[in-house]
């Protein structure tokens, strides 16, 4: 999937958010550019997913709600 939004950005000039690990060969043969953003606050959204028909052990329960205090 990762694989999938990299080449979208590629060939469509769009953006979207990586770790410069995750990206670094397309970097490095400039096929994305990485851009600074240490000076300027950034706040992201993420979403947890799981299968409705598995189960959720007790510490990822409690992992859940750690992550919803914050």
């Amino acid at each position: 999937m990762i694989m999938a939004i990299k080449r979208a950005v590629e060939g469509d000039r769009n953006r979207t958010d990586f770790t410069k690990k995750v990206a670094a060969k397309e970097i490095e043969s400039e096929k994305l550019i990485a851009l600074s953003l240490s000076s300027t606050p950034f706040y992201r959204t993420f979403y947890m997913i799981h299968h409705r028909e598995k189960h959720i052990s007790g510490p990822l329960k409690r992992f859940i709600n750690l992550i919803k205090q914050q």
